[in-house]
């Protein structure tokens, strides 16, 4: 998984092509080790960036897709003795997110599976005179219709449903699949995921699971500072806002449990990772989404 634990800004100071705002090129730098190694790798990014102006005149997008998030880690089961990772985390939007390469999380947006075949189901309807459904529930009936199909072609796995605000959720059970490997991106395609999801499962090496509620959801205003923060000011100014925004989500839920389907054994981390999910999503809550 590409989750450093450490982030901070390096700088190259000099001339620049870009003239006197270019004397001073600042990169983000990561690392797992310390501070100092990822300070380090920021100064070796920033004199690279300011290389590749003197060579061409421009940056290209050689970065795209490639870098880690920049997320500030929460929890490392690594550090408990587990082989493969979950790493708890929160993202820029403040959400606390579960990140891991070894539960298969698939996320399958409602905007993006519905629009054609409820456009052809609805065209059907008006013909034959006869009642649609909910736009939601068409959704979740086709989107269910393609699980049943995977979990055909697969009957020793099982899998958790759950219902999101955006979609639906895929937890799967006794299903080891690398998150950047060819087998999983044509299940997450065959099942409609998301393809931003989809992206940034295989540049990131891991599955991600949104655990709390998304902020403007819960009228909660936009967390003010990334992480790393600058200063003492912004860092006071940031856990205020996290403060805040763990009171007023207490009232709702990231997802909801809708079914499980298969083979429901499975090991003891993955059952850790469906009672943390479960417990931290408000899964069986009965709460709103947001």
């Amino acid at each position: 998984m590409k989750i450093p634990k450490y982030w901070a800004q390096g700088e190259s100071v000099g001339p620049s092509p870009l003239g006197d705002l270019g004397e001073k090129m600042r990169c983000w730098g990561w690392s797992d080790v310390s501070v100092e190694e990822a300070t380090r790798m920021g100064t070796k990014r920033a004199l690279e960036v300011k290389k590749r102006l003197a060579d061409h005149g421009e940056l290209d997008r050689y970065d795209y897709g490639v870098n880690p998030l920049r997320e500030q880690c929460l929890q490392d089961w690594r550090e408990l003795g587990e082989t493969k990772g979950v790493i708890i985390t929160r993202n820029k939007q403040g959400v606390e997110v579960l990140n891991t390469d070894r539960v298969v999380f698939v996320d399958v947006d409602y905007r993006q599976l519905h629009i054609a075949s409820s456009l052809l189901d609805t065209l059907i309807g008006i013909f034959a005179r006869k009642p649609q459904e909910p736009a939601r529930e068409l959704f979740e009936r086709d989107a269910i219709a393609k699980l049943k199909t995977v979990l055909g072609n697969r009957p020793s796995a099982g899998v958790r449903i759950y219902r999101t605000a955006g979609g639906l959720r895929y937890l799967f059970l006794n299903l080891e699949l690398d998150p950047a490997g060819d087998e999983v991106a044509g299940l997450m395609h065959h099942l409609g995921a998301d393809p931003l999801y989809m992206k940034l499962c295989e540049k990131q090496a891991c599955y991600r699971a949104r655990l709390t509620p998304k902020p403007w959801r819960c009228g909660v205003d936009r967390l003010p500072f990334n992480y790393p923060t600058k200063n003492d000011d912004e860092q006071g100014l940031r856990e205020s806002w996290i403060v805040e925004y763990k009171k007023t989500s207490r009232a709702y839920a990231s997802c909801e449990l809708v079914d499980c389907w298969g083979n429901e054994q499975t090991d003891d981390l993955t059952e850790r990772v469906i009672d943390f999910h479960d417990e931290k999503s408000g899964a069986t809550s009965g709460r709103p989404l947001a």
